[in-house]
């Protein structure tokens, strides 16, 4: 499937394309209880020597439910207001619908840093909200342990699923498949939602899918 619109229910969305990469209209990603749909997607970069690369690019895909869920708090809002609104973020981190993030690598990196990079985000977000215990300790060196010996090349994807049970599904593709089995299951909600928060959260590390992700939400919410 490719950028073509697919029909949700009630509305329809359209896939994207970024740097060559596809994000389909719909995602069955695995333990999902439905196909999710395109919230939206953005690159993730920085500045190297004075010029700005790209490293990733993501996607994040939500149950059909959480339409009229954030439409009950969001529908007439601007997209200026949504994007700028931590709340609105929130809502869709913890609301009770799954989610699911596609991260696809622009550049070679490997699994160990990786994980390095996604762990040091969610542990910063974790004890700024008083949730870093032992277990989600324990949790995320099982995150690190498993990426250890995995090469992520350009053009390979990991899948994080986002199920409304509190459970984190880990999956990793060579390329923009999605596998019918995850690779990883976390049991901890708290590290779940800290995941999805370091990249659509407060600081979160992609504000271009922010961005999108406020603007195509409007559209759906508006229609």
């Amino acid at each position: 499937m490719g950028t073509e619109a697919s029909d949700c229910g009630s509305f329809a969305v359209a896939g994207m394309e970024l740097e060559g990469t596809v994000f389909p209209s719909t995602l069955n990603p695995p333990r999902s209880r439905k196909p999710l749909f395109l919230g939206g997607a953005g690159i993730r970069g920085y500045d190297v020597n004075g010029k700005f690369k790209i490293f990733t690019v993501s996607g994040v895909y939500l149950e059909p439910e959480a339409v009229n869920f954030l439409a009950k708090r969001w529908r007439g809002k601007s997209v200026e207001e949504l994007s700028s609104s931590n709340q609105f973020f929130d809502d869709i981190i913890t609301g009770p619908f799954d989610r699911a993030s596609q991260i696809t690598l622009v550049v070679p990196l490997d699994g160990k840093e990786f994980a390095r990079l996604v762990v040091k985000s969610c542990t910063e977000i974790l004890k700024k909200n008083g949730l870093y215990s032992q277990k989600e300790e324990k949790e995320c060196e099982e995150l690190k342990k498993f990426f250890e010996p995995i090469n992520l090349p350009p053009g390979s994807t990991v899948f994080f699923t986002y199920c409304t049970s509190g459970h984190l599904m880990v999956t990793v593709s060579d390329d923009t498949s999605v596998p019918e089995v995850e690779n990883l299951a976390i049991d901890c909600r708290n590290l779940m939602e800290a995941l999805l928060a370091s990249i659509i959260g407060e600081n979160g590390v992609s504000p271009a899918a922010k961005l999108s992700l406020a603007s195509r939400m409007h559209d759906i919410m508006n229609r």
